[in-house]
């Protein structure tokens, strides 16, 4: 997977997570029936899921506008399950740099989690 695509998909996992970001809430999403989901395959799917997904373009665009609006932060609470990939350092990374210019994972912290 091309890294524009994976800087895509992590922007956006970690704007929405961060948003969502209820260690609660990440516990029920990732829990399969047998229990917790694998980290791997759960940031492989960010990578498939997230690039193509039309409110991966319309957070970042209205993320623009400060401070960011509620219903802007409420576009990522569907992604909550991807939370945990923000541990891994390269999606971190990759999520800083789609955000970069437009808003960033501490202002969505502050911004959205109020």
């Amino acid at each position: 997977m091309s890294r524009s695509r994976i800087t895509a998909a992590c922007g956006l996992l970690a704007a929405l997570l961060l948003v969502a970001g209820c260690c609660a809430a990440v516990a029920q999403t990732t829990s399969t029936g047998g229990g917790e989901m694998d980290t791997t395959q759960l940031c492989k799917e960010a990578e498939q899921q997230l690039p193509g997904d039309p409110n991966i373009s319309a957070f970042k665009q209205c993320a623009a506008t400060k401070p960011i609006p509620q219903d802007c932060c409420a576009k990522l609470a569907p992604y909550a399950k991807y939370l945990p990939c923000l541990k891994n350092p390269d999606y971190r990374a990759a999520v800083e740099a789609f955000l970069s210019g437009t808003t960033s994972i501490d202002e969505i912290r502050t911004t959205c989690l109020v």
